[in-house]
């Protein structure tokens, strides 16, 4: 997965409003990468543009789309109300043709490795913010995804429930071959779960540093004990803060 020279621009009061400016990276298999940067500086307007949501302006997108699979969680679990949590879902597999029932057992499975299985036919108004954030969390990767974009998928959870969910996620991602993009403006996060991170500048967004992640525990909390950790967010706020001012 390569992405060369990407632009984008938006039209705002009769001009340009440039949000991404030449933007080159890779995602090696297996590999998760952290796009850190400021507040509005573009993010998820990448995202977007890999999930074939927005239209880039300029640049190469090496993806193939008819072999690859791209399963996206947002920053809100964006469930449907008017639907319980197994047919939440089911909904990705649905729209797919892709739903039987090898999926349906595998559905249950996830669930119950969740420690969902006793809210399968709860409304998502009956569930607290983590729940439902599992529950985005099983229909991004109900459908065998290759390639996984996530757009802060914690960011509004409180900090007990955002480790928890965290652990989650790289436990389910080690081992496994699948291209993850991870952003973020939590510089903690982006150590804890990150193989590589690039910072990013304030809008429009350009790549100002690399840094590959050399921790070794495999758990995001133990990964917070190690002494590198603290090296490593200095040097990211070092490069962030600049980014803050005005």
């Amino acid at each position: 997965m390569e992405i060369q020279n990407l632009k984008k621009s938006f039209n705002q009061n009769g001009g340009k409003l440039r949000v991404l400016d030449n933007l080159s990276f890779d995602v090696k298999e297996g590999e998760t990468l952290v796009l850190l940067g400021p507040s509005g500086c573009g993010k998820t307007t990448l995202l977007n543009i890999l999930a074939n949501i927005e239209i880039k302006d300029e640049g190469i997108i090496n993806i193939d789309y008819s072999k690859n699979e791209i399963g996206y969680m947002f920053q809100t679990p964006l469930l449907f109300d008017w639907r319980n949590v197994f047919s939440n879902i089911a909904l990705g597999l649905e729209i797919q043709n892709k739903i039987d029932s090898h999926k349906k057992s595998n559905i249950l499975r996830l669930l119950k490795k969740y420690d969902l299985e006793d809210f399968k036919e709860n409304y998502p108004k009956t569930l607290s913010g983590g729940m439902k954030q599992r529950v985005a969390f099983i229909r991004t990767i109900i459908t065998d995804p290759s390639i996984l974009l996530l757009d802060e998928p914690f960011s509004s959870l409180d900090f007990q429930t955002k480790l928890k969910l965290e652990e989650e996620l790289f436990d389910f991602l080690k081992n496994k071959k699948i291209r993850t993009i991870f952003v973020t403006h939590d510089i903690e996060e982006a150590i804890a779960l990150g193989d590589r991170v690039l910072v990013l500048t304030k809008r429009p967004a350009k790549i100002k540093k690399e840094y590959s992640i050399k921790l070794y525990e495999k758990n995001p909390i133990k990964r917070r004990q190690e002494p590198k950790f603290g090296e490593y967010f200095k040097k990211l706020w070092g490069e962030l803060k600049d980014e803050t001012k005005e």
